[in-house]
């Protein structure tokens, strides 16, 4: 096999481990050799955080070029490659994921989780909106309330059941409602 394999990209050389006269480990060294006999080039560092993710998620750097090709295309973006990473790895720790590497890359060429992924990404705007109309809900329910203690307060100073004695405690109690009102939908406004 050794002879049969020297002239392709699969030439190796072995070794033996013994325990006494007992093998114990046969090691198996691969050289890979490019079409002229020399070594070939080991593949580049990742350039980029994503592609060492990636690599450290099991994919073979030969997978890189199509990855990329998805991302410059538009396909998705690098938010949804964290998003492979984080969601495979998780499957991984559950044993749902058996390949971690065969996972994230099929994830990212086919693009299975990416419905997910654009999900959670409206999930923000979605809570954003509702936050808003919780907010504007509270501010219009702060103004009738500080409308009606407005009108409140004019019925205290005209209406004749209040007299000198009670008239100025009443003004009073109703005139802090008001700046307690005011503030609070000052701070809803802004």
């Amino acid at each position: 096999a050794k002879a049969e394999l020297a002239h392709t990209d699969l030439a190796f050389t072995y070794s033996t481990r013994s325990k006494g006269r007992q093998v114990t480990h046969i090691a198996f060294e691969f050289k890979p050799v490019g079409s002229a006999g020399s070594p070939r080039a080991l593949p580049s560092a990742p350039v980029e955080a994503w592609e060492a993710a990636v690599l450290a998620a099991g994919v073979s750097g030969k997978s890189l070029p199509q990855i990329r090709e998805q991302l410059q295309a538009g396909t998705y973006d690098l938010g949804y490659v964290r998003y492979v990473l984080d969601t495979v790895s998780a499957q991984a720790k559950t044993g749902k994921v058996q390949k971690q590497g065969g996972a994230v890359f099929k994830a990212l060429t086919k693009g299975y989780l990416l419905e997910d992924y654009q999900r959670t990404q409206q999930a923000p705007a979605r809570v954003q909106r509702t936050a808003n109309a919780a907010r504007e809900q509270q501010r219009r329910k702060v103004s009738g309330e500080l409308e009606d203690a407005r009108k409140s307060l004019a019925f205290i100073q005209t209406a004749d059941y209040y007299n000198a004695e009670n008239r100025p405690g009443a003004i009073v109690e109703v005139e802090a409602k008001i700046a307690k009102l005011a503030e609070q939908l000052h701070q809803l406004s802004g």
